[in-house]
């Protein structure tokens, strides 16, 4: 069917609930039930690693929307969405005819190895999905896997854009290329900057970069890439402005000193990478004006600029891409995306695109099946307009939770942009409380960073979800 028709019929569903009627509700007197903690006891004897972070098992076919049952029959207001990944929440109607198309069955029967033999038809279906929604600026798209293989890939996108900068020409040498065969040559030298409270991913070079948790580091022998301090900002912003601003004014000092003296030092900072929401960090943010000075810095200092856009895009901060909100007069050199996006990968500027050869490449190079999927979304999100519903719901989400912060003592430092909502607790031990807690009333969060909890629903989560939310997070405040 041709997208003006699908269009057409989804702008009539506009406004109606997908999972209309829906509630949440805990039937198993624990969380997870019986049938799922003899799940999970067999689970984690066949893969014990994983069954240790499990929290319910997922019942895919009775689930919908913004709602998520498990194999005990509990069913759950669902305001974390698979780590923000579930676009439009379980079983939408559109991601599921989309799955049914002669497309998706072909691309699912045939995976292409798409660095060699890519699909007839890819380029356009990177045209009318990937480049539909490219941020402002970008000239070019590489899918990958995942968000830490995007993180990776675009690092290795900015050093071989670095060294061919520096020696003047694309071309290498078989010097240089022997040697780089025993980790040897002058691509060692250069680093990617990240921030105190990135994460990254879990690969070797986005490990490097992470700076959450150190469990996830321990006994890894990372590389020598330096991590400098993000903006501590204290809330509520109109009450300190002064502070946060000389906070972001030391923080971009020591920015740039770093780059200077790496620079002095023969290992030059070829990158920088920041999200604009530190995600797992801890919900962190710094003022517009801060990264409009920090990208100006990367470009006095000729410093390739990474957006990590993985947990942040696809419109749930009320615009397609968060960093849309900073007003950069240059745009980022690099953008990476996954999670919400259903496909992963990375944009750039055409100064990036250059003898990258077999650097960034792996057997299948993304996944053209799941462009299908981003091909629905992008349909429904336009006919619907969710990106500018969640800037609504989560400006009334925000104010809602403010006013609990007045009522509960224990709920600080509220704030957000869109649904990308999160509010502080005095300690990790009461912020996982609340989250189990949660659970218990049929509500799911994610925790991050310290202390935070974070929202991150689907973009069909709109109003009525909201207001089921603020009761059931009542509700388990007042436990």
């Amino acid at each position: 069917m041709k997208r003006s028709s699908i269009l057409k019929q989804l702008t009539k569903l506009k406004g109606t609930r997908v999972d209309e009627g829906w509630q949440a509700a805990v039937r198993s007197a624990t969380v997870p039930g019986p049938i799922g903690i003899a799940q999970k006891e067999e689970y984690a004897r066949l893969s014990p690693h994983m069954a240790a972070t499990m929290r319910i098992f997922f019942d895919i076919e009775n689930s919908l929307g913004n709602y998520i049952a498990d194999v005990d029959g509990n069913v759950f207001l669902d305001a974390f969405s698979q780590i923000s990944s579930a676009t439009l929440g379980y079983n939408h109607p559109a991601v599921l005819a989309a799955c049914e198309s002669n497309e998706m069955k072909n691309f699912m029967a045939n995976r292409p190895a798409m660095g060699y033999f890519p699909h007839s038809k890819f380029p356009q279906q990177l045209e009318q999905t990937l480049m539909r929604c490219a941020p402002p600026g970008m000239d070019g798209v590489t899918t990958m896997m995942c968000g830490s293989c995007s993180n990776e890939n675009a690092f290795k996108t900015v050093f071989k854009a670095w060294m061919n900068r520096e020696r003047g020409t694309d071309e290498v040498s078989d010097a240089e290329c022997n040697a780089a065969n025993f980790n040897k040559g002058e691509g060692n030298k250069l680093s990617i900057m990240s921030f105190t409270g990135a994460f990254h991913g879990r690969t070797f070079g986005c490990a490097s970069c992470t700076n959450t948790r150190g469990r996830i580091k321990v006994d890894i022998p990372l590389l020598d890439f330096p991590i400098v301090d993000h903006p501590q900002l204290r809330y509520p912003l109109d009450q300190h402005a002064a502070e946060n601003e000389a906070e972001e004014s030391r923080c971009l000092e020591q920015v740039r000193h770093v780059i200077k003296e790496r620079a002095k030092a023969g290992k030059p900072v070829a990158g920088m990478i920041i999200e604009p929401i530190q995600a797992e960090g801890g919900d962190r943010t710094a003022s517009d004006s801060f990264y409009r000075r920090l990208r100006n810095i990367c470009l006095e200092e000729n410093v390739y600029f990474i957006v990590d856009e993985v947990q942040t895009g696809a419109g749930v901060s009320g615009k397609w891409w968060a960093h849309e909100h900073w007003g950069l007069e240059t745009p980022p050199d690099v953008v990476t995306f996954a999670k919400k996006m259903q496909a992963a990968g990375f944009y750039y500027r055409k100064s990036l695109n250059s003898n990258w050869g077999p650097t960034i490449f792996n057997t299948f190079v993304g996944d053209p099946a799941r462009l299908v999927i981003l091909d629905s979304v992008l349909n429904v999100n336009e006919a619907e307009d969710l990106t500018a519903k969640a800037a609504d719901v989560g400006d009334y989400v925000k104010s809602e939770i403010l006013a609990l912060s007045e009522k509960y003592g224990d709920i600080a430092n509220v704030r957000g942009r869109g649904t990308l909502v999160a509010w502080d607790h005095p300690t990790m031990a009461a912020r996982d409380k609340v989250v189990g807690d949660a659970m218990k009333e049929g509500l799911l969060l994610g925790g991050c960073g310290n202390q935070s909890i974070r929202l991150r629903p689907s973009l069909t989560f709109d109003k009525s979800h909201a207001d089921e939310f603020l009761h059931l997070f009542e509700k388990t405040l007042e436990q």
